[in-house]
């Protein structure tokens, strides 16, 4: 359900369509607040203004929003993506790089575990 904005774009902004999706059908603010928050490893307030998005922060911040979001940067397609895969590409692409390896550090906690492994191991 994360990626329901999909189905009207392809584009980063697939994360704040999919949550206006959401709410006009009526889902739990906090399933909307999942998805609107998923994309990267969040969006600033500011990048989310260059983007030309909605004013607001987009970070995940609740460990559900977190884990949704770091298990969607594991998954490419039908395939899975180790997590220094995912480094080199937001490396490549110019995103926050610190932010992604907070994110993994925020859910490995969260978890008491290598998040990692453990998204995958249920592949």
């Amino acid at each position: 359900m994360h990626d329901i904005g999909r189905s009207q774009t392809q584009l980063v902004s697939h994360g704040y369509v999919g949550a206006q999706i959401l709410e006009k059908e009526g889902v739990d603010g906090i399933v909307v607040e999942i998805v609107r928050r998923h994309v990267g490893a969040g969006i600033s307030a500011e990048e989310a203004n260059v983007l030309g998005f909605p004013s607001g922060d987009y970070i995940p911040r609740t460990l559900e929003q977190k884990i949704v979001c770091f298990a969607d940067k594991l998954l490419d397609g039908d395939r899975a993506r180790p997590f220094e895969e995912e480094v080199k590409r937001f490396v490549k692409k110019g995103h926050d790089v610190h932010r992604l390896r907070k994110l993994k550090e925020d859910v490995d906690t969260a978890v008491g575990q290598d998040a990692e492994s453990l998204v995958l191991s249920k592949r």
